[in-house]
């Protein structure tokens, strides 16, 4: 297997992107071999998540969730070669945004004239169109994978790829039939900026990793997960929406046997859902950490959770934030990486590998609208593709996308059930980035597998459609 070369490709002066290619040698026809694109999320961060943590040939081996002792950050993590790797499935392209990784605008361009939905999403299509072009992959099956944000980002661009059809591409030397979207996969999506965070299960599924929880018995992770969401939509939403609803006993001693909350502090934890302020300001997770922590560290002052893994938490004073306790051995390993996997050293040595500059200037208008939502759009391109196809990936005890949130944005959005046989919903142990848990990494590469081995798409559309002429 050979692999990667770098390749720094701009779109024109306006869109300049820095990516990173791996393939395989001696690979089949450019027909029968796929291409994926990866980005993160934030928005604004770059590919080096997904690029060192998941699917490339080599990767870092965090081995979520363990944390080391002390209070000090873990400055890196061992790079070794990845059995899990996808490039037995597809070739691998990863993509960092304008103003994030090494992508910096060309003047008299500013990196934050494309931080927003729309020319984000535009800009997206627009390099996958011109890399296909370049290299002439037309027809080859092509796939999205994004992360976190990249759930509002991706679906986007899929739609936008749909309805452009091949009309923008240039014609294949090789005569076959062009492919414009075979499918996609969403990692710990958030969805619909206007939703809620839905978080209990996440909480009971916490709890019972921490063996707090009660309320499990001998049910399976599965099982559990199931009962959760049915008592969070029938029992638990019911009277944290309504004040007017009365908690019975038998409801608190229900909860406190879910949340390991003692019961003595379960009506506690119930004003503290009902409180507007709290759940807006605070999130959710801001009562459950506060009471759960007690009872998990009783005798400290200092308890920190992992919000990205809740199964991540220590009772002692931290000198690192736990919710970025991966940064310093991703960003210490990504240039030495790029120079061993890719020969690439950028001009200027000094220039700091960018992160998550765009979030804070970010705008989100996605249609006119300040509170993004992309589950339109992937009903929008699934309805236009019939052979499109769409994988959903959480893992159980994220508290930055919940695994029940998505769920109930795909079915408010009409994507569920009315997808059900196109779009797969796949949760694992782990969190925001799930496949930093070695058994998930596994579990979610058998998964990956069978979705790339599932139904081709064959032709695309040719010309723009109805849709949009």
């Amino acid at each position: 297997m050979s692999f990667a070369w770098h390749s720094q490709y701009p779109l024109s002066a306006q869109k300049p992107y820095f990516i990173k290619d791996h393939f395989q040698g001696g690979r089949p026809p450019a027909d029968q071999r796929p291409v994926t694109f990866f980005f993160n999320g934030g928005p604004g961060e770059p590919s080096i998540w997904l690029h060192l943590g998941s699917w490339a040939p080599k990767y870092l081996q965090v081995n979520a969730p363990n944390l080391p002792d002390g209070p000090d950050i873990p400055d890196s993590f061992p790079l070794a070669d990845n059995p899990q790797t996808l490039l037995d499935q597809t070739d691998m392209v990863f993509v960092d945004i304008v103003g994030s990784g090494f992508s910096e605008a060309i003047k008299p361009h500013k990196n934050k004239d494309w931080w927003n939905t729309d020319s984000d999403a535009k800009i997206f299509s627009d390099f996958i169109t011109a890399y296909i072009n370049c290299y002439k992959r037309q027809s080859s099956p092509k796939y999205l994978y994004g992360e976190s944000y990249s759930g509002i980002r991706t679906p986007i661009v899929a739609d936008l790829l749909v309805k452009a059809g091949t009309s923008r591409y240039e014609p294949d030397p090789s005569g076959k039939p062009a492919i414009v979207l075979s499918g996609f996969t969403l990692q710990s999506p958030a969805l619909d900026y206007n939703s809620g965070g839905n978080d209990l299960p996440t909480f009971g599924l916490t709890a019972d990793y921490y063996g707090k929880g009660a309320a499990r018995g001998i049910m399976s992770e599965t099982d559990y997960a199931n009962y959760l969401r049915d008592f969070t939509t029938k029992q638990y939403k019911p009277v944290v929406d309504d004040n007017s609803t009365p908690a019975s006993d038998e409801f608190k001693i229900t909860l406190g046997s879910i949340t390991g909350v003692p019961l003595l502090k379960i009506e506690s934890f119930l004003n503290s859902m009902k409180d507007d302020f709290v759940r807006f300001f605070f999130g959710t997770a801001f009562p459950f950490k506060a009471l759960f922590g007690k009872t998990l560290y009783p005798y400290s002052s200092h308890v920190s959770f992992n919000d990205y893994d809740l199964r991540m938490s220590k009772g002692i004073e931290l000198n690192y934030s736990i919710n970025s306790y991966e940064n310093a051995g991703f960003y210490g390993a990504i240039k030495p990486y790029l120079l061993e996997q890719f020969n690439y050293q950028n001009l200027d040595a000094t220039q700091l590998y960018g992160t998550d500059v765009a979030f804070y200037s970010w705008t989100h208008n996605h249609n006119g609208d300040r509170g993004d939502t992309s589950v339109p759009d992937l009903v929008e391109a699934l309805t236009l593709s019939p052979e499109l196809r769409v994988m959903v990936v959480h893992g159980y005890h994220d508290d930055i996308c919940t695994f029940f949130q998505s769920e109930i944005d795909l079915a408010d959005g009409g994507a569920l059930p009315l997808f059900a046989n196109r779009i797969s919903v796949k949760d694992y142990d782990g969190g925001h980035m799930s496949y930093t848990d070695t058994k998930s990494h596994i579990a979610m590469s058998l998964d990956l597998h069978d979705f790339y081995q599932g139904p081709k798409a064959t032709a695309s559309l040719t010309t723009p459609s109805a849709a949009v002429r």
